[in-house]
């Protein structure tokens, strides 16, 4: 991942390592010996960091996203382009507070009705 400097001896490491030998993924990077770049999204991700150590690339998600690359919103969210926004499904009227990610329409009871499933169907 690098040469040693040879006043010093010590690693001059290529941008994608890190480390006093150079073995290890740098920040941005993935998936070492091979250190691959980040993919995550930036929107949904912290720090647009993936996980440097893991091989599936696996990226810190925020909260309210979900998925390998944060690339999905997570259950009870929804509309990604507008950074996951919760559902806010009625705790009574709805099956289980989740909604689906692109409509934002609410899993109801039998008896209720609504995006939000806040009205008697």
């Amino acid at each position: 991942g690098g040469s040693c400097a040879e006043e010093t001896g010590q690693c001059e490491c290529l941008p994608q390592f890190t480390g006093p030998n150079c073995d290890q993924c740098a920040a941005g990077y993935f998936h070492p010996p091979e250190c691959r770049p980040c993919e995550c999204n930036v929107n949904g991700t912290v720090d647009r960091q993936c996980l440097p150590d893991t091989p599936s690339g696996q990226c810190p998600c925020l909260p309210n996203f979900s998925g390998r690359l944060c690339e999905k919103c997570a259950p009870s969210f929804k509309n990604i382009s507008a950074g996951c926004l919760n559902c806010d499904c009625d705790p009574i009227g709805s099956t289980s507070g989740e909604c689906n990610s692109t409509t934002g329409q609410c899993q109801c009871k039998s008896s209720f009705g609504d995006i939000k499933c806040d009205k008697c169907a």
